[in-house]
């Protein structure tokens, strides 16, 4: 498959911002080792972590994808069910967030290196298989 041109296609794919090639993470999202990531961009080289604690910011991120889940779960329960009981909340909120929380970590920190990492995308180095 071609690199992505545009941003929002490399983030999706969880590619490197600067050459939108080369994997961030080593691994699937559902396995074991999810959170495992490159240190640099096996592509361009890129070093992933800007600096020491970059990563720390990206808890904020997490936060907020965390409290988006929970409002559509809340929502599309409410919606669909007509009001369920507090436990059906409950159970629904607490598998989607288990769930996706493997995606959840992996997008907040790709989201923290994509807006605060300052690395500018370059297409000389991007690669087209």
């Amino acid at each position: 498959m071609p690199a992505p041109e545009s941003h929002k296609a490399a983030l999706l794919q969880q590619k490197c911002p600067r050459c939108h090639t080369g994997d961030v993470y080593k691994y699937p999202a559902y396995s074991l080792k999810f959170t495992q990531m490159y240190e640099h961009c096996p592509h361009c080289g890129q070093k992933y972590e800007i600096e020491p604690g970059f990563f720390y910011g990206a808890m904020y991120i997490s936060y907020g994808i965390t409290v988006v889940i929970g409002l559509v779960v809340m929502v599309g329960a409410n919606f669909l069910l007509k009001d369920p009981e507090i436990w059906i909340y409950l159970t629904l909120l607490t598998l989607s967030l288990l769930i996706l929380s493997p995606v959840n970590f992996r997008y907040s920190r790709l989201f923290m290196l994509y807006w605060f990492g300052s690395v500018d995308y370059d297409p000389k180095l991007r690669k087209n298989n």
